[in-house]
């Protein structure tokens, strides 16, 4: 069964201070994350684009982020145990 979740814009919360209760949460509303395209997505500024960890119950595959914008990013992506790419997206340091 395919079912498309359409999230409105500023919907969900992502980035270093919620690394500690990520597997929790994920725990709670998901048990597989697979097929997930996200396109035209434009940061201003971030700690990281992705950081993303799969762990046992919970599978991450085939996440794909298409033609998007991150500026500011302070530090490197992490993603464990998970299959998630950047698509012809640009990424831009902090100066």
């Amino acid at each position: 069964m395919n079912k498309v979740l359409e999230l409105g814009k500023y919907s969900f919360g992502m980035g270093d201070r919620f690394a500690h209760q990520a597997k929790a949460q994920l725990q709670a509303c998901f048990r597989v994350a697979r097929n997930v395209a996200i396109e035209n997505v434009t940061v201003a500024q971030t700690p990281r684009v992705l950081n993303v960890r799969g762990f046992p119950g919970a599978e991450i595959s085939n996440v794909r982020i298409y033609y998007s914008t991150f500026k500011q990013v302070a530090k490197s992506d992490v993603v464990q145990d998970a299959n998630v790419k950047l698509v012809n997206c640009s990424l831009e340091p902090v100066k």
